[in-house]
């Protein structure tokens, strides 16, 4: 346990939330040119989420090790909040800080994505991702980020898990859009070339468009 009067160091407390000892507060040796008295500092879930969002690389190694949760941000007000830090991190395509999530804590690799917010039609292709329940892996199968696909998987992501309404896998997803790389990918990591979807659609039938 990190003493609390030591100059430029975590002040500890209980998250109760977690039944976890996480870091309260955190002074501008940590953060910068944050100030310990803004109010993100006064929960530890936006703190960590905070650091992500601003791609502040070493703040998010230092919290994790301290033993951070890593839990997704509350919904406050109308901002975009909601989201689990991984999801937010693939998002942005920040490949780096992604592995250090999977890497330095037990955040899963599957965590559906449950973003809420306040204005429907701005985020709407958000809104459907998140009753659909889409994970990360099937995100990045429809994108053909391979190198996401291929961290995700080494870190057990379900390369077969599917959606909650069309029953689409993310190598339905990658199929259809034509990403060989992706297809093949996940095959290599377990994905079934012949699971049909809700519509009929059977991911071997792409292989004769898109050869991997």
């Amino acid at each position: 346990m990190i003493p609390t009067n030591a100059p430029g160091l975590v002040q500890w407390t209980s998250y109760l939330n977690n039944n976890a000892n996480t870091p309260l507060v955190v002074n501008q040796m940590l953060l910068g040119e944050e100030s310990n008295q803004d109010t993100f500092v006064q929960d530890p879930v936006r703190l960590l989420n905070l650091a992500v969002s601003s791609n502040k690389v070493q703040v998010v190694k230092f919290l994790l090790r301290a033993g951070m949760p890593v839990l997704p941000d509350e919904v406050t007000g109308s901002n975009f909040n909601g989201r689990h830090p991984l999801h937010a991190t693939c998002s942005r395509r920040n490949l780096t800080l992604a592995k250090i999530l999977l890497t330095l804590s037990d955040t899963d690799p599957d965590v559906p994505d449950k973003v809420s917010y306040a204005s429907r039609i701005k985020n709407f292709i958000l809104m459907i991702h998140a009753k659909l329940g889409y994970t990360v892996l099937f995100k990045a199968a429809g994108s053909g980020y391979d190198e996401l696909i291929h961290l995700l998987l080494k870190h057990g992501a379900d390369p077969n898990r599917v959606d909650e309404l069309r029953h689409r896998s993310a190598l339905h997803e990658s199929s259809r859009r034509g990403f060989s790389r992706s297809v093949k990918l996940l095959c290599e990591g377990g994905a079934n070339p012949n699971s049909w979807d809700k519509v009929k659609f059977l991911v071997f039938a792409c292989f004769l468009h898109f050869p991997v």
